[in-house]
């Protein structure tokens, strides 16, 4: 059977959360899990502290145990492989559940249930449904098309739509809605290396991400906090 998930059981998918995830990554576990909080979360996140990683498993799990549909949308880049998003999925689900999937921009499972990697580019969205996780949303194109797109594939109450990005120094329309908090159901996290650190993350040596760049870069991709004019 293709893409069998038979053998995959909630308490596997449970041991997997207790070994392998930091604090902050169980706190979005628990705002998935929270129907007052988790139709539109926005999480801007330091750069190489899992979020992928975590929303990949995220999706998995729902995937696996409710047989949601599950969206993820990234920025197109010229000269980036269209499947890697899709190649990463793969490998992760490889390397934890010791299952080997097949199929590219769509991973059809053995319960029926698909996951579908698609490039901000993609001509059409039409006849969607399910879960959408907007990824590296700050350097999306068309940001606002893609937003009411996603919105749109997640309409359903039960469903949600999930975006996130490490911050850059550039204007762009995702930092508006950002911006945008009273009261528009949207919920909202910053985590910087420091407080990932601070929940467990012991993967990145901090002093020597110091080291190699300058302040106003640490500042930015680490610490989320565009750069000041006296900042080198």
């Amino acid at each position: 059977m293709t893409n069998d998930i038979s053998l995959i059981s909630q308490d596997n998918l449970e041991q997997f959360r207790a070994l392998r995830l930091f604090d902050y990554q169980n706190n979005w576990h628990n705002i998935k899990n929270n129907s007052e909080l988790n139709r539109i979360r926005f999480i801007r996140q330091s750069r190489l502290i899992g979020t992928s990683f975590y929303f990949y498993f995220e999706a998995f799990e729902d995937a696996v145990i409710n047989g949601d549909n599950q969206f993820f949308i990234t920025p197109s880049a010229e000269g980036v492989d269209p499947d890697y998003y899709s190649h990463a999925f793969k490998q992760f689900v490889k390397a934890n559940f010791d299952l080997e999937l097949s199929g590219k921009s769509v991973i059809t499972l053995s319960n029926g249930s698909t996951l579908t990697f698609l490039p901000d580019n993609h001509s059409t969205f039409a006849a969607m449904h399910g879960h959408v996780y907007l990824d590296h949303v700050f350097y999306m194109k068309n940001f606002i098309n893609i937003f009411w797109v996603a919105k749109g594939i997640a309409s359903h109450k039960r469903l949600r739509l999930t975006m996130s990005s490490s911050e850059t120094d550039q204007p762009h329309d995702a930092k508006r809605i950002w911006a945008e908090k009273p009261k528009d159901g949207i919920w909202r996290q910053t985590v910087t290396i420091e407080e990932a650190i601070n929940d467990g993350n012991d993967l990145i040596n901090i002093e020597d991400q110091k080291k190699h760049q300058s302040k106003k870069s640490f500042n930015l991709h680490f610490m989320c906090q565009p750069h000041t004019s006296d900042e080198q």
